[in-house]
């Protein structure tokens, strides 16, 4: 609950008084210490030095009666995702092996998931990370990803290489469990008693998270055409290959600046205006790229257009990471 509460002054300095609700649950009385900061967004903040964040975290269990094997890896997918730290599923019978398979698909694509232990008809699985992770480094190191695979798109057409553009879909794996950590890591700060960043921030996070994610979706796309194109036998002319290049280059120095503004300071109005007018310039020179390559008669042609729509998709997600990134008034 929001309380407006006025400034004293005593002497030549201000004070204020802190609400007695919170100093009630922190057990806090004369004497005692409190850690003052200034958080990311200005905000001032207030945390008491004798609580520890460990011993604020609390760890959150659920268990599942499975009678249709089926739900299970979607189960752990959405228990992860929600911050649960301890699932314990119990069956009816003894465990088939599609349940072993489920489990195992998850593991593989959950940071932090193992198996803690395991009867004939139950199976407890625990996750081993916190709520203290650095949300924007996490998200950072996923743009760096993003940013290898949509890079590497380009660079396996152009050089012929078949083994870059396979290891592109490998790649969106790795984007993939980092983004299911990331998410989970904003859900169990925003139950945390000492959050790090505003509720707001954290809510933008999660949303450029998910869309470094679908630049990683988008990349992998444009793999398996890239694939397609070189398994045929087709290489692309000096034309093309040179307007390529540039578009990716462009778009390339756009999604480097709005994710180093997003991740700081932000962009003021002018400079987002400026921003956005350069990520529609380069949607425009994309899509009427993509309808002339589209309008010659060949399997080739079809295909290169199917590449420019997928940097086209890609300038789009990054005009939506820069309208997020306006720095508040």
């Amino acid at each position: 609950m929001k309380r407006i509460y006025r400034l004293q002054s005593i002497g030549s300095s201000l004070y204020v008084a802190l609400p007695k609700d919170w100093l009630k649950k922190f057990g806090l009385r004369k004497g005692l210490a409190v850690e003052v900061f200034v958080d990311n967004d200005g905000f001032l903040k207030i945390k008491p030095v004798s609580v520890s964040e460990e011993e604020q975290e609390k760890i959150r269990k659920v268990e599942f009666t499975v009678s249709d094997p089926r739900g299970i890896y979607n189960t752990l997918i959405a228990s992860y995702l929600q911050g649960i730290d301890i699932i314990e599923f119990r069956f009816n019978k003894v465990m088939e092996r599609t349940i072993r398979e489920s489990i195992e698909k998850a593991r593989n694509t959950l940071l932090g998931l193992e198996v803690m232990s395991e009867e004939e008809n139950a199976i407890t699985l625990q996750v081993f990370s916190s709520n203290h992770g650095d949300v924007r480094e996490l998200i950072r190191n996923m743009s760096k990803i993003a940013r290898s695979m949509y890079l590497d798109v380009a660079e396996a057409l152009l050089s012929w290489d078949i083994s870059l553009a396979n290891s592109i879909r490998f790649r969106d794996d790795n984007l993939n469990r980092l983004y299911f950590y990331t998410v989970r890591t904003i859900r169990k700060q925003l139950t945390s008693s000492t959050l790090k960043e505003s509720i707001l921030k954290l809510a933008d996070f999660r949303i450029i998270a998910k869309v470094i994610e679908e630049i990683g979706d988008e990349a992998k796309h444009g793999a398996n055409i890239v694939l397609e194109i070189l398994h045929k036998g087709f290489k692309i002319d000096k034309n093309d290959s040179n307007y390529l290049k540039n578009c990716v280059k462009n778009l390339d120095m756009l999604y480097q600046e709005i994710i180093r503004k997003a991740l700081s300071t932000g962009f003021n109005v002018v400079e987002l205006y400026e921003i956005m007018v350069q990520c529609h310039e380069l949607l425009d020179k994309l899509a009427k790229r993509r309808d002339i390559v589209r309008e010659r008669p060949s399997t080739l042609s079809y295909l290169l257009a199917e590449v420019y729509a997928v940097y086209e998709a890609i300038t789009a997600y990054i005009y939506d990471v820069a309208s997020l990134a306006l720095t508040p008034l």
